[in-house]
């Protein structure tokens, strides 16, 4: 018994090790660097940090990242400066942020020259649109924009909505734990304490974050192999491909619930907005599949699914069609994004990343400031 205690401590040493040599080796690269670049907040759950410099590499691309005295990815201001020059406000999430690009490639920079408008670029790493909403109500509403315009991100923002604990991001600091622990004892939240712990360990160890994304790796490769053996089942179903899954039921319940969320939030939009007099607009981004028909057939080939099960407008005719019948004024630019990719071949997405590109930015900007200019003749 004491030589298996022994062994087990041996082991229990030599990994404690490994797990130090592989954290220091970690902190010197850029891996984990976006969690460095929010803080806890107690509106919106977290925010960009102010102040904040650095500089994020990947083997897709280096992009410098400075944020703002006001937290915000965006030039230098004041609230003051702003108050009179009636700001366009653009919230959303990384798409909106800019990943992968300098600040002044981001589409709300390029409105900005084109438009000849202030505009405030408030889209934060990782939100989703129920933050943005909560930053307009507590931050946002102090800069008296003219119009609000709430990028739309057709994947992670419809799967981000079912109220769990953003693992990546929002306990940055143990004041966020402390908050997070209590609300979760009082029965204010769903989250595990569990899975509180593991994203607080998230965001202060690079070592474990790598470790759980090697093991999320790790079970996708499986749950994949499971669903080439399960394909003709909606329920096996990536999140992703459940959006654009066009058989009765159209979407699973889960979908369902999200779309409904979001029908609240953009009426908890509207109804803020029309109170302050502000214009409302909803900026749709396609995802890269929505886009590239290559990219699409190897999602279909990967899964061995079907051509004729899915249609990939889905989510936008839904959003449009709810829209349209609540008076929200919409900009899609799937319509032209595809257009460009059929005549030119060139994909507005990153590689290896569904972010956008600087092209993919540059015709967005373009399509918001046509639309923009319409509204102002």
């Amino acid at each position: 018994m004491k030589k298996l205690l022994s062994n087990i401590g041996i082991i229990a040493i030599v990994f404690f090790v490994i797990f130090l040599c592989l954290e220091l080796l970690l902190r010197l690269t850029s891996y984990g660097a976006l969690m460095s670049i929010v803080t806890f907040d107690e509106s919106t759950g977290y925010r960009l940090l102010p102040n904040k410099k650095i500089t994020y590499k990947t083997k897709t691309y280096s992009f410098d990242i400075k944020i703002n005295s006001l937290g915000l990815r965006d030039q230098e201001f004041s609230k003051n400066e702003v108050v009179g020059q009636k700001p366009i406000i653009f919230l959303g999430d990384s798409q909106t942020f800019g990943h992968g690009l300098q600040m002044e490639e981001s589409y709300p920079e390029l409105v900005e020259k084109e438009f000849h408008c202030r505009t405030i670029n408030a889209g934060c790493v990782g939100w989703g649109i129920d933050q943005s909403l909560l930053y307009l109500e507590h931050y946002g509403i102090d800069f008296s924009p003219r119009a609000v315009v709430l990028g739309i991100s057709l994947g992670s923002d419809l799967q981000d909505m079912n109220g769990e604990f953003n693992e990546k991001f929002i306990a940055s600091d143990y004041k966020a734990l402390r908050m997070l622990v209590s609300q979760i004892r009082r029965g204010e939240r769903k989250d595990s304490l569990g899975r509180v712990i593991k994203s607080y360990l998230r965001c202060h160890s690079q070592a474990f974050s790598f470790l759980a994304d090697k093991a999320r790796v790790v079970s996708k490769l499986l749950v994949l192999r499971f669903n080439r053996k399960n394909s003709t089942s909606r329920e096996y179903l990536p999140d992703l491909l459940q959006l654009y899954y066009n058989k009765r039921p159209y979407f699973s319940k889960s979908v369902e619930a999200n779309y409904r969320k979001l029908d609240e939030i953009l009426l908890d939009f509207k109804s803020f907005c029309r109170a302050n007099q502000i214009k409302f607009y909803v900026l749709l981004i396609p995802h890269k599949v929505q886009v590239s028909d290559m990219e699409w057939g190897t999602i279909l080939k990967m899964y061995s699914l079907k051509t004729e099960d899915f249609d990939r407008s889905l989510p936008q005719k839904k959003i449009i069609e709810f829209c349209d019948l609540n008076g929200i004024a919409v900009i899609d630019g799937t319509l032209l994004f595809r257009e460009h990719y059929k005549q030119s071949n060139e994909l507005l997405y990153f590689n290896n990343d569904a972010h956008m590109n600087s092209s993919g930015h540059r015709i967005l900007a373009n399509q918001v400031t046509a639309f923009l200019l319409k509204q102002r003749d």
